[in-house]
């Protein structure tokens, strides 16, 4: 089962990925880096899955807690 208060606690810990007003937000390259962080620390085995595979996972993640 996923666990969505963690996945908002990871998200709020990584503010460049929604204060609009930082410099940081539009860096791509950096909010890349941070959803890499967060499928490391709510997706089990994350660092196992390809590229695909952690796609597929993203997505999972995303419609299931929308």
């Amino acid at each position: 089962m996923f666990d969505t208060e963690r996945f908002i606690i990871e998200v709020q810990e990584r503010p460049p990925l929604y204060e609009v007003k930082s410099k940081e937000y539009a860096n791509q390259a950096l909010k890349a880096k941070l959803w890499m962080e967060i499928g490391q620390e709510v997706v089990a085995h994350w660092a196992d899955l390809g590229p695909e595979e952690k796609n597929k996972a993203g997505k999972f993640t995303y419609y299931f807690i929308s």
